[in-house]
């Protein structure tokens, strides 16, 4: 993994890059002190994820982030750094990793750097075709693992994690994007709703929930999942299309 640390303070870039060098994984970081210069170091060198303050001169970090993203043909990913924590709404358009507040916490700067390399690394899979369409493969730390797409019932965001049902009861969580998940399932899969991808073979029944939500069971009786009320018309058209 190749990091640009970007910063003007240079006390809390030095304590970051120091952190960041006991991460085995990691192969450089690049440090600079102003968005322009963070800019420009991007486009000449391969860098795949940004730790960035945001109030900096010149460019500050949020301007920086959508400079970046409305010129690459890859994605990088972002970890912000603020001693302000109003700055987090404003991030938030920028799908940022973590949103940090100094002083950093070294744990949890490490967790956000762990999940940015899983997703990093799922990414590559995909980009390289290593996913058969009868199988999921997502990693968590160290580990590849493999899921046969018939045994999940659904996905279901949490938080920054993504958690799998599977149609034994099991859960299992990773980290990975929902809009690259979203691009990868097989298409008897459906976004039911803002946090759920379900798996259209496994619907046992649909029931009212809310104003604005229906409630769907699946064959394993304690496994719900939700559909909006506005997707209703494109989840009967798929529903019957993937029982052929």
């Amino acid at each position: 993994m190749r990091v640009l640390l970007c910063d003007d303070n240079r006390d809390d870039i030095q304590k970051v890059k120091r952190i960041l060098k006991e991460i085995p994984y990691i192969d450089y970081v690049m440090t600079c002190c102003d968005g322009k210069e963070a800019v420009c170091i991007y486009k000449n060198n391969p860098i795949d994820l940004i730790i960035t303050d945001i109030d900096m001169p010149k460019i500050n970090g949020i301007n920086l982030v959508k400079e970046i993203s409305s010129n690459m043909s890859n994605r990088v990913d972002v970890i912000f750094m603020t001693g302000y924590p109003d700055y987090s709404i404003l991030s938030h358009d920028c799908r940022p990793i973590d949103f940090l507040l100094k002083p950093i916490d070294e744990g949890r700067l490490i967790e956000s750097v762990n999940i940015a390399n899983d997703m990093m690394i799922s990414r590559s899979l995909i980009r390289n075709k290593k996913l058969d369409e009868e199988i999921f493969i997502y990693k968590f730390r160290k580990n590849i693992n493999m899921i046969n797409y018939e045994n999940i019932l659904f996905f279901e965001k949490v938080g920054r994690e993504i958690k799998i049902l599977t149609t034994d009861g099991e859960e299992i969580r990773f980290y990975e994007d929902f809009t690259t998940l979203k691009e990868r399932v097989p298409g008897y899969f459906f976004v039911s709703s803002s946090k759920h991808i379900i798996n259209l073979k496994k619907i046992y029944k649909v029931s009212p929930n809310t104003r604005n939500s229906f409630e769907i069971s699946f064959l394993n009786e304690n496994a719900k999942a939700l559909l909006d009320k506005k997707l209703e018309s494109d989840f009967l058209f798929r529903y019957h299309k993937s029982k052929y």
